[in-house]
Order: C-alpha cells, then structure tokens, then sequence
C-alpha cells in the first residue's frame, strides 16, 4: 500500500483517494441540482403558453358540440418529461369516487382520490398515449392500477393540481359567457321545455 508522509504521522493514499471521490461526487449532486432547479424554472415559465385556455371552437356546434363545452387539455411539463391532461367528464367523475369508495374512512382516501382523478384525466405521457390496455378491463381502472403501483406522490400532485386548474379555469370562462355566476347560482333561462309540458301538448 502506498504511503504518504503527513506532520503527524503516516496517512494511506487510500484515504486520499475516497476523500477526493466524496468531494468530486458532492459537487457533481451540486451541479445535478442546480441543473434541475433551472430546467424546473424553464418549464414553469413557459407553462402558461402550454395551457389551452378556451373550449375547442367545436363547442359552438349544434348538439355535439356539448361534448366540448366544459373540456380544457393542458401540458404539464417537468425535466426530461411531459403529460397532457384535461377535464374529467361528468362520468369519469362518478367513476372516480365509485373506485375508491372501500377507502372512504381511511387516511389513505385523499391519495388515492388524486391518483384516481389523474387516472382519469391523463391523456399522454411523453407524447404517446398513456396505457392503452385491454378492452376487457374498464381505462380508468387499469390506469389507476399503474399510477398506483408505479408513480410516486410528487408525480401524481403535480399532474392532480393542473386537473384541479383547469376545472377551475372551466368555471370562469362559463361565468365570462354568462351562463351563471357561481356553482349554486345557474343563470335563468328564458325559455325551456320540460317533460310536463309536452305530456300537457
């Protein structure tokens, strides 16, 4: 084994040698984070341009267009990575709590809600088409399984936020068009047929 001369007695280049990895390897996780950090910045300045804030001009369309009234997509972007995610529709919703209801009274409900909430939401995960499975089984729930199973929390709060936005975002441009100015406050219709008016026809 070599062996190096110090003031106070004899030292084992070995023992250089595992100092000077440590300190190579600490400033490499420095530089790590601090590249992380800066992609991080670069995405959450461009994400407003990632967001589409308007309905799809289909929505104006006669019937089908109700498919588009209330649907908003989003990309959600972090280092290395990207998903795009929309609004659930009044089904998915259902579904959600329906999968997760066993968990109600758990401390786990409020994770499992997010996961099932991304599950439903998320359309692509780094430009394809996030797990398309096998007819048999219900999308949502194969999903959920995967999300589940394979993600960590940080992924899933992220991507459960942006959803949790754009149903935000959905209530402010029905207000902006004036089709009510709350949740509980449904504008007035001037007009409107219902079952007992053409039972009474």
């Amino acid at each position: 084994m070599d062996m190096l001369k110090e003031e106070d007695g004899w030292q084992s280049s070995t023992s250089i040698t595992n100092e000077d990895d440590e300190l190579r390897e600490a400033e490499f996780k420095s530089e790590l984070e601090q590249s992380v950090i800066k992609k991080t910045e670069e995405f959450e300045e461009d994400e407003e341009d990632s967001t589409l804030n308007e309905f799809d001009d289909r929505w104006q369309r006669d019937f089908v267009g109700l498919t588009y009234l209330g649907r908003l997509e989003a990309r959600v972007d972090i280092p290395f990575h990207s998903f795009t995610v929309r609004t659930l529709k009044t089904g998915e919703k259902i579904k959600v709590t329906a999968m997760i209801k066993d968990l109600e009274d758990s401390l786990g409900y409020g994770r499992a809600y997010r996961a099932a909430v991304v599950a439903a939401g998320l359309m692509e995960v780094d430009g394809d088409t996030f797990l398309v499975g096998s007819k048999k089984v219900e999308s949502i729930t194969q999903k959920y399984k995967y999300i589940t199973e394979n993600w960590h929390d940080f992924v899933v709060d992220l991507l459960y936020e942006k959803i949790n936005d754009l149903e935000g975002r959905v209530v402010e441009i029905i207000r902006d068009l004036g089709l009510y100015e709350d949740k509980r406050q449904v504008a007035t219709v001037e007009s409107a047929v219902t079952a007992g008016d053409i039972e009474k026809d």
